[in-house]
């Protein structure tokens, strides 16, 4: 079950706009931008999935690392596919 707090709900808000972001950008990019935000997304989905699937991890305040470290995952996935995004179109131009 996924904890229902403001602080999680923030979190998950934040994954979706994650995720509308890699939707808006994936049908409008070349393939290596494609192949690069999958491999992106592959990597925190993993990531998110070992953080939220051990409930030991949410005992004894430890929620406040899981938040943390999803945080910190959400928008470190973000700001990479932003920079590659970035750097794709200028070499482009």
């Amino acid at each position: 079950m996924l904890p229902k707090s403001n602080e999680f709900i923030a979190l998950y808000i934040l994954l979706f706009i994650v995720i509308a972001y890699y939707l808006y950008i994936f049908p409008r990019r070349g393939i290596k931008l494609r192949i690069i935000t999958s491999i992106v997304f592959l990597i925190t989905t993993v990531l998110l999935s070992f953080i939220f699937y051990n409930p030991e991890n949410f005992k004894y305040g430890g929620s406040l690392a899981v938040l943390f470290y999803s945080y910190l995952l959400a928008v470190t996935n973000l700001a990479f596919v932003l920079i590659i995004n970035f750097y794709i179109n200028k070499s482009k131009k």
